[in-house]
């Protein structure tokens, strides 16, 4: 009976490398785990939007947190990186929307 049956995660891993969802499916993540990555105090003041080519967009409150969080740019893209296990943000664009 259990002959033919294939888990689903087996299933939707060989049908992300057949189409090449596996960069988006990447990049979805890596925004998922800013939360994670950044802090309390910087996860209060941004929001991530995107990622296109490796690069992040995020949406901060005001200049002087695109100022801070600029400065932990380095940081951020590390700490990512290494949860992702490869380099899916090589890059972090700030944008303030109020």
């Amino acid at each position: 009976m259990t002959q033919g049956v294939e888990k689903l995660g087996d299933i939707l891993e060989r049908l992300s490398r057949r189409e090449g969802w596996g960069k988006r499916l990447s990049e979805g993540k890596a925004l998922l785990m800013w939360k994670d990555v950044v802090g309390e105090s910087v996860r209060a003041h941004t929001r991530p939007v995107r990622i296109d080519n490796g690069k992040m967009t995020i949406a901060v409150d005001d200049s002087l947190w695109k100022q801070e969080v600029g400065l932990l740019q380095g940081e951020i893209i590390r700490k990512l990186n290494d949860r992702m296990g490869k380099k899916v943000v090589r890059d972090i664009r700030l944008v303030v929307c109020r």
